[in-house]
């Protein structure tokens, strides 16, 4: 979820900026994690559950702007069991693509690039990443 996550948020965002928003959204709604005495506090990314049980305007305010409608969307898809991510490696590139691309806002370079960072897959369409 997390790499599918900030792809979605990625759009028309610089590196720092796509961080922010995931730094907002694991501490809004992630779980706290251990870290070694003296470090800063930490946060897990949310599970799709805790997302979509979320609202847009909460989503809004972690700087995603626009983005949030997709994200939700996505989420509650998940959590509801419309599509198995861990499930898209036993497919071929080209189902896990198409199953990625009915997710409102994924288009083919979104799809590509989760296919690749996330899913391992080396074929064709995964380098139009850059």
């Amino acid at each position: 979820m997390e790499c599918l996550a900030s792809f979605l948020l990625s759009s028309t965002k610089q590196i720092v900026q796509i961080q922010q928003i995931i730094e907002l959204l694991c501490e809004r709604f992630g779980q706290p994690v251990v870290v070694p005495p003296g470090h800063a506090g930490a946060y897990s990314f949310p599970t799709a559950e805790r997302i979509a049980a979320c609202t847009e305007t909460e989503l809004r305010a972690c700087k995603m702007g626009f983005r949030a409608p997709n994200l939700l969307a996505t989420a509650r898809r998940l959590a509801a069991g419309g599509l198995d991510l861990h499930g898209l490696r036993g497919r071929t590139v080209e189902e896990a693509r198409a199953e990625l691309m009915e997710l409102r806002g994924v288009g083919n370079k979104i799809a590509n690039c989760v296919l690749l960072f996330a899913c391992g897959f080396q074929g064709p369409s995964p380098s139009t990443c850059g």
